[in-house]
């Protein structure tokens, strides 16, 4: 077994038991990073999205501006593709993408990157063979998340966005949209089956832009995926996640001692990758005769509540479900404050500050055991076989004793921000 880490954020080890990815761009808060536990995804645009394409392969500038080059188009430092009409490029296109067989209509394809500066539209194409493309456009189904928005349709598929509020256009203010790299999300859902797809960045007249002084853009680590969502980069194909804090790790005695777990989550998508199915953690695995200790927490299967679940050492599930439904919109693509604590018989689960799920353990009952598996983040494990539920983990404390986690501290913790020095001693890093 070897541990991987590749410059783009990925780490993984060579037997499957850790792949996850490091993310310094969405954090709850600052002086923390987070990790992506994500499922199997594939990047389409491949090396290209992270090294320059010197040869063509894919990207190929349209109408380069006057005494410029494929080379002026690409910048080192920033690792992204500049285009700007009169500055460098008219517009950055790909060649027909092959999504490697014919996906039915209906398939989300996301597109995404990350942005600075000045932008025009993005304009995208579909269809079964590389010479009969169709042009994306209204009413086809289409969703933008992340720091853009819609600002409107031009013609034959051109998408104009807002990015952090901004119209990106000569007459608006790129200029202000180049103090940092904003996120970019578009998922197109398929009108018909496809098999190649073809993107294309436009930055139509960015030489007007700022007065007259012109405003290049840059797109940087753009990713094509056959998902709902856009996951952490990645430069070609990754396994599904995992990452699991071992029992050892942990240094406290799940069944027996008292603990308590913390950390920040932003779920993007359940297990099936969309935002109906579960998204949990736990402690411990689920086997299907219910023989191994087992504690599980978060979103419940097609329904917007949190649920909080042990097996029992007579092999019964024992479970607790929140009063209150969550609104969906509201916990995904958002930062959320999770506790689970264990006193005594008594088992709590907190979001946001406020308790969401308690277990008392019946007298005559105890928690399943062994617990040969720890704390499953991200995702949780059945069977010795780990299910990813794509979130990212941020600030993740875990210790032995849970009295001071009072109600009151917990809240104090999530109103303050509070970062945990125990996430710098992971192995991952």
């Amino acid at each position: 077994m070897a541990l991987i880490k590749e410059p783009y954020g990925l780490v993984y080890n060579t037997d499957g038991t850790l792949c996850t990815t490091y993310r310094d761009d969405v954090v709850p808060f600052r002086g923390v990073r987070s990790f992506a536990v994500e499922t199997a995804t594939t990047n389409f645009l491949g090396p290209y999205a992270w090294e320059f394409d010197s040869e063509k392969a894919l990207f190929y500038p349209s109408w380069l501006a006057s005494g410029k080059t494929w080379a002026d188009c690409w910048d080192a430092s920033q690792r992204a593709y500049v285009g700007g009409h009169g500055l460098t490029t008219y517009s950055l296109r790909t060649k027909a993408i092959d999504l490697g067989s014919t996906q039915a209509a209906g398939t989300k394809v996301t597109l995404s990157w990350k942005h600075k500066g000045y932008f025009w539209f993005i304009a995208f194409s579909y269809g079964l063979t590389t010479d009969s493309l169709t042009s994306f456009k209204p009413p086809n189904t289409y969703e933008i998340k992340g720091d853009a928005s819609f600002d409107y349709w031009e013609g034959q598929g051109g998408l104009h966005l807002k990015i952090n509020g901004v119209r990106t256009r000569f007459d608006g203010s790129p200029q202000r949209l180049l103090d940092r790299w904003y996120d970019v999300e578009i998922t197109y859902t398929l009108p018909a089956d496809a098999r190649y797809v073809k993107v294309e960045f436009d930055f139509y007249q960015a030489y007007r832009a700022d007065g007259g002084r012109g405003v290049k853009g840059y797109i940087h680590k753009p990713q094509l995926e056959i998902k709902p969502f856009a996951s952490s980069f990645v430069n070609g194909s990754r396994p599904k996640g995992r990452l699991v804090i071992s029992v050892e790790d942990l240094m406290f005695d799940i069944a027996n001692d008292d603990w308590v777990i913390s950390y920040w989550k932003y779920p993007v998508a359940t297990r099936d990758d969309t935002q109906n199915h579960y998204n949990r953690y736990s402690l411990g695995q689920w086997t299907s005769d219910r023989s191994k200790g087992f504690i599980r927490w978060g979103k419940e299967d097609n329904k917007n509540k949190y649920k909080l679940l042990v097996v029992l050492n007579d092999a019964t599930t024992f479970e607790n479900i929140s009063d209150n439904t969550f609104n969906s919109t509201d916990y995904f693509y958002h930062w959320h404050y999770e506790v689970v604590k264990k006193s005594g018989k008594v088992l709590s689960y907190y979001v946001d500050g406020v308790k969401q799920c308690e277990l008392i353990i019946p007298a005559d009952k105890e928690l399943q055991t062994p617990f040969d598996v720890g704390l499953n983040l991200g995702g949780f494990t059945y069977n010795n076989i780990f299910y990813p539920e794509n979130a990212l983990i941020a600030a993740l404390y875990y210790g032995y004793n849970s009295a001071t986690w009072t109600d009151e501290y917990i809240r104090e913790v999530y109103e303050a921000k509070i970062p945990f020095a125990v996430q710098n001693q992971l192995s991952i890093y």
